[in-house]
């Protein structure tokens, strides 16, 4: 665009071409714009009019008919419109997928479904099933799919069967804090409407359609995980790792090697991603036209380059089918897909160009997949990198002109080192602002994984497969699990090595936002024309993001959606919960305090003076505690018997059993209907003693996908009290 005089209707849809040819760096910005787009109708909290969005791309697509003539304002509209497509789009999308949910918990029913996916996981499987039939439940309320989680290991059942089980069906699980992970919004657009255990093992009652091509995969991918299960003998760890690279099957994995992987930073090894296919398809399409170069007439007649190319492309989507063809993976395989296609047009095989439009293509199939830290994370990582690429290319093209073995490694020390560094830089925002955790030494721990991944591991599973179809598979597995205890090896030191893993406070997403936005400023202007002043209107909106994430404070007080997890935070700042086990909204909340695991709780056994502890601004007895913080008092109670106290003394009330009537003199009351009705809650006690309180209804607002549970602003009259409640003394757990 730039360098262009006017602007027609045809330069506004001949977005293609540009981002192609990458001539223009105002072009690459068209993608951020439609993500903007899309990002602005998840940050909503009621449902937009359907109309809205399209009437305003219409209207931005006249106004650069316009004012054609005037450069910048024309730049601004066909901004404008992508910003408005992205939000058509996924409304569209959103609205699409109307299926209906289950409102409540149902008593034990029966159902009868086909298998649409299987998870394999230690001692046991997870299901998604569709076509359902289900007792007790109306058709027209039946849900498209339901998974179930199932404790019986069944290696016979294959995506295509009907299978008949009992099962306990729930709503899907609703986020543990507000403003935390909505799996009610994601099980949405999956169409998953409701979730559940079962009681035994699925009964297969009708095989799969043997037609199929999606069973023939599916039995194909089970047969290559066999196979590979059975080439190793002893330890089964590196099978399972072996499994989880060439087919996916992740289940098996033992979750301390998980948990060992993760803490080293090196999680990503696991999981399919673009390491895996771009190694991979980088393997086929060097061997390939290395073997083809060896026919003289092949190498002088024909493209083999091209022909190399088009190898691995077929390679890299055989390969996606194997491993279970999941959205991360289908995005992987595009970005690798668009950079063999380049190869063939003999286009520019790595440019941001080619970023732009896989970015693009992601968005308009699977809009929902921007809000997911798997996209952010893929994309992040490779614009961040080609933005090095770009402006590290003449220095490394002048180094490469150096001769011998020494300089050669050196400089593959030093790509994978930069690779790992700016991969890391680019992606710790992301892993903070949904998992809270950092790994220290990931750098330390790449520098030795990576090569051994990418030079040992990938060519001998590359191997594997190509001797699989002879029964010699084992010859290639052997030396393919030397090199997985390699890894292994290293995660576990790594992991064990002191502050391995840093727990930070939980990232707002405006704050992600706006680090997101300043990053993509600094990569995506043109690095022959960047001077060191167009770096900070990027480095202004990161800093913007930092100055956000810092100035967020965790909430005093917190209570789940059930009331039966409730913690505090003391005035030492050790967080206290009346239940010390593990659990997802456990370890939610100690992710939102940026504090350690829930392996280090450990619960206060000391002596109670009166029924109390003192000295942290708690107080608790038998019948609920009191906390004090900043001049005021909440009353938590979990015993009717502490109503009158507490109700009389307290400046706010949280209470998991219902409140009477009389309980009116705290201005501020949440009970066990605010509770079923909204979630969880949470709540905020500001410098001047204000308090703020937040629930997981109230920051999700009325959305296609909210629970269509009645909810109200104001305070319900409550119903007569039962003398039902629990008496058993409080115990509270300590994390230091």
């Amino acid at each position: 665009m730039s360098g262009t005089k006017g602007y027609g209707l045809k330069s506004v849809f001949d977005v293609s071409t540009l981002l192609a040819q990458g001539t223009s760096r105002q072009a690459l910005w068209l993608p951020v714009a439609f993500a903007m787009g899309t990002a602005a109708y998840f940050a909503l909290d009621h449902e937009p009019v359907f109309w809205l969005a399209p009437v305003l791309m219409l209207v931005f697509a006249l106004a650069v008919y316009g004012l054609r003539r005037t450069h910048t304002a024309a730049l601004l509209m066909i901004f404008a419109m992508f910003v408005a497509a992205g939000f058509t789009l996924v409304q569209w999308r959103a609205n699409s997928l109307v299926a209906p949910v289950i409102e409540r918990k149902l008593p034990p029913v029966d159902l009868t479904g086909i298998v649409e996916k299987i998870d394999f996981r230690k001692g046991g499987l997870r299901v998604t099933l569709g076509k359902l039939a289900i007792s007790q439940l109306d058709p027209v309320k039946t849900p498209v799919r339901v998974r179930i989680t199932s404790r019986f290991d069944q290696p016979d059942v294959r995506p295509g069967d009907l299978v008949e089980v009992r099962a306990r069906l729930m709503p899907p699980p609703e986020a543990a804090r507000p403003g935390g992970f909505d799996f009610v919004r994601r099980a949405w657009f999956q169409q998953i409407g409701a979730v559940g255990y079962s009681f035994g093992k699925l009964k297969i009652v009708g095989r799969a359609n043997e037609s199929s091509w999606r069973n023939h995969i599916a039995e194909l991918r089970q047969h290559v995980t066999h196979r590979i299960l059975q080439a190793f003998s002893g330890d089964k760890t590196p099978a399972n790792l072996a499994a989880a690279l060439m087919t996916g099957q992740r289940g098996g994995v033992p979750e301390g090697v998980v948990q060992a992987l993760r803490d080293a930073g090196l999680a990503h090894l696991l999981a399919i991603s673009g390491l895996h296919i771009g190694l991979l398809s980088g393997l086929i399409f060097f061997v390939s036209r290395a073997l083809l170069a060896l026919v003289e007439p092949v190498a002088l007649r024909y493209p083999i380059k091209k022909f190399a190319a088009v190898l691995a492309l077929a390679g890299a989507f055989v390969y996606l089918l194997i491993t279970g063809a999941t959205v991360p993976t289908q995005r992987a395989f595009l970005i690798t897909g668009l950079v063999l296609v380049a190869v063939m047009l003999d286009r520019r095989a790595i440019s941001m160009g080619l970023v732009a439009w896989a970015a693009g293509v992601v968005l308009v199939l699977s809009p929902e997949s921007l809000t997911g830290p798997g996209f952010q994370m893929s994309f992040a990582a490779v614009v961040a990198l080609i933005a090095v690429y770009e402006r590290s290319q003449p220095r490394l093209s002048a180094l490469r002109r150096g001769q011998g073995y020494g300089r050669r490694v050196m400089l593959y020390v030093l790509g994978v080192a930069l690779t790992t560094v700016v991969a890391s830089l680019a992606t710790s925002p992301v892993a903070v602002a949904h998992f809270g955790r950092l790994a220290s030494w990931g750098l330390a721990a790449n520098l030795i994984a990576v090569p051994v991944m990418a030079l040992w591991i990938m060519p001998w599973a590359l191997a594997a497969f190509v001797l699989m179809p002879f029964g010699l598979e084992s010859w290639a597995l052997a030396p393919m699990g030397v090199g997985i205890n390699i890894v292994v090896d290293v995660a576990q030191t790594v992991a064990a090595w002191p502050g391995a893993v840093q727990v930070l406070p939980a990232m707002p997403i405006y704050a992600l936002a706006f680090m997101a936005l300043g990053g993509l400023g600094i990569c995506l202007n043109d690095p022959e024309k960047l001077k060191p002043a167009g770096f900070w209107p990027g480095g202004v909106l990161i800093a913007a993001g930092i100055v956000f994430w810092i100035a967020v404070k965790p909430p005093v007080v917190m209570i789940d959606g059930n009331g039966r997890l409730y913690g505090v935070m003391a005035v030492d700042g050790s967080l206290r919960v009346n239940n010390r086990r593990d659990s997802f909204t456990l370890r939610s909340w100690l992710a939102e305090q940026g504090l350690s695991n829930a392996d280090s709780l450990h619960a206060y056994r000391g002596p109670r003076p009166n029924g109390t502890r003192t000295g942290l601004g708690l107080q608790c007895d038998s019948l609920g505690c009191q906390y004090q913080n900043k001049g005021q008092t909440i009353a938590i109670i979990h015993d009717i018997r502490a109503l009158e106290e507490d109700c009389a003394k307290a400046d706010a009330v949280i209470s998991t059993v219902p409140l009477r009537k009389k309980c009116l003199q705290p201005s501020l009351r949440i009970d066990r209907f605010d509770l079923w009705r909204d979630g969880a809650h949470a709540l905020w006690i500001g410098e001047d003693g204000r308090m703020i309180v937040k629930s997981v209804a109230g920051e999700r607002g009325e959305r296609l996908w909210s629970p269509s549970r009645l909810r109200s602003t104001r305070k319900p009259i409550q119903p007569k009290l039962t003398n039902s409640a629990s008496t058993k003394p409080d115990k509270f757990a300590v994390l230091p």
